[in-house]
């Protein structure tokens, strides 16, 4: 799957990886971040800017599924499939 997006002139963007993901969870929710090791959870309130929903990880499961950080709930183990799925993605640079 080919991940295109352009913003400010900027060509680098890319979809955050399932660890990447799990710390922002834990920033978007003001936990403690640095720790990769730790998951998010559903404590904290969440962030303005960051929805209660399923955002997408570069990391894939197979060539059918792909990770999905779920922000609503914290967990990260949840596979989707890549065919005619919805969820949120957050580029970064």
């Amino acid at each position: 799957y080919a991940f295109g997006y352009a913003n400010i002139e900027k060509t680098d963007w890319h979809l955050s990886s399932r660890s990447e993901l799990n710390e922002l969870c834990k920033y978007a929710r003001t936990q403690t971040t640095g720790d990769t090791a730790v998951e998010c959870s559903t404590s904290g309130p969440l962030r303005s800017g960051f929805a209660s929903d399923n955002y997408w990880a570069s990391t894939e499961r197979s060539a059918t599924s792909a990770r999905i950080q779920d922000f609503s709930n914290g967990s990260r183990t949840t596979d989707g499939a890549k065919e005619f799925s919805t969820g949120k993605v957050r580029p970064r640079r």
